[in-house]
């Protein structure tokens, strides 16, 4: 008898690697997601404000590059900046969801 694998943490089967297979668009549309937006189209599109389910993906598993000081302001007398070594730590090598 072989014994089952556990599911992955994000739904998908693991590789033959043992590791989750990547999140991709592709692996989404299997699953019945629809409606993809790339991040620089969203101002102009109609993606619903209503309830469900939603993922922020990268199109690339390569490390990605940080900013030094965050662009969007400060809030509440705080800025949002970390360091860029600690966003460096904390990033999950071959990651393609950034949210979900």
């Amino acid at each position: 008898m072989t014994p089952e694998r556990e599911p992955a943490e994000n739904g998908l089967a693991a590789a033959s690697t043992g590791r989750p297979a990547p999140l991709t668009d592709a692996t989404l549309a299997e699953r019945g997601f629809d409606g993809f937006v790339p991040f620089t189209d969203l101002p102009h599109s109609t993606v619903p404000a209503g309830e469900g389910i939603y993922a922020v993906l990268r199109p690339a598993a390569s490390p990605p590059a940080f900013l030094a000081h965050s662009p969007v302001g400060h809030r509440k007398g705080h800025g949002p900046s970390t360091t860029t070594a600690t966003l460096i730590c904390a990033w999950v090598p071959g990651a393609t969801a950034v949210y979900r």
